[in-house]
């Protein structure tokens, strides 16, 4: 298996997210988000059978869930 670097430069053209697999297994999934002021669709949820984990690296997220419970995420100094 083969890992990818969550730390590798940023891709120059964001003009969409950019999603990098980093390691993939049977048992979990590692990617590697790049979004540059992205958001969802404003109407419809993204929903997903998979846990999720989330590092911010630089900058901040918010994510809403849908019992309407917002959390933001700010990357610390």
């Amino acid at each position: 298996m083969k890992a990818g670097n969550i730390l590798k430069s940023l891709p120059e053209n964001l003009t969409a997210e950019v999603f990098e697999e980093l390691v993939s297994t049977s048992s979990v999934r590692i990617e590697r988000i790049v979004s540059k002021g992205h958001v969802s669709p404003d109407i419809g949820w993204y929903d997903q059978a998979e846990h999720e984990w989330i590092m911010i690296m630089q900058g901040k997220a918010t994510l809403e869930f849908e019992d309407c419970v917002d959390i933001r995420v700010t990357k610390l100094p």
